[in-house]
């Protein structure tokens, strides 16, 4: 029976759960975060999977999504198992910070392309890239394709034309531009990071 709401779990173990995120969640730092995405290969900012998990679990690995529709998502970067499978990773553990790592580079290198193409841009990329890219995560590509389609690839225009979502709201935009607070370097000196 749906509540209307959506059901945060943490898996503890395999057949375990729990909605207790004090006794339940597996936390990580982003330097964990940085080590995994330093093992995925990945030409995508560092920051921005910092940004991306601060906004979608907090650092939890564990944490399960069920949304009132039905739809599950799973692990630090709240992957679906068919976004998995849309990058060929479907037996992936989307539980394990390096294996959702992996999963969630080659998930957003696609979809990056994907934004590169329909804005026509060159690298290095703008900052802004990075917002249209968590954009994607959040909201969708259709979503996304469609505000590049209309009003080109602008994040402060597309702040101030949008400020109650919650993409916006809530500063994930921003955060995977920079990292966001809990990033350990400014993100400015992040040449290569």
């Amino acid at each position: 029976m749906s509540t209307g709401k959506r059901t945060e779990e943490y898996a503890i173990h395999v057949t375990t759960r729990t909605t207790n995120r004090k006794k339940g969640a597996i936390l990580v730092t982003p330097y964990d975060i940085i080590q995994a995405w330093n093992a995925a290969h990945t030409d995508i900012p560092a920051r921005f999977f910092v940004g991306v998990a601060q906004h979608e679990t907090n650092f939890a690995t564990n944490e399960i999504d069920t949304e009132p529709n039905g739809f599950v998502s799973e692990g630090i970067y709240q992957i679906s198992r068919a976004e998995a499978r849309e990058v060929g990773q479907s037996a992936a553990d989307l539980l394990a910070l390096g294996a959702a790592t992996k999963v969630a580079a080659r998930l957003m290198e696609r979809r990056l392309a994907t934004i590169v193409q329909a804005a026509n841009l060159a690298r290095p990329y703008p900052d802004d890239t990075w917002a249209y890219l968590g954009m994607s995560h959040n909201l969708g590509i259709g979503a996304t394709l469609k505000t590049i389609r209309l009003h080109g690839l602008d994040w402060e225009a597309y702040k101030k034309r949008n400020p109650k979502l919650r993409i916006v709201s809530s500063g994930y935009g921003d955060d995977v531009i920079s990292g966001g607070p809990h990033c350990p370097v400014p993100w400015r000196q992040w040449w290569a990071v």
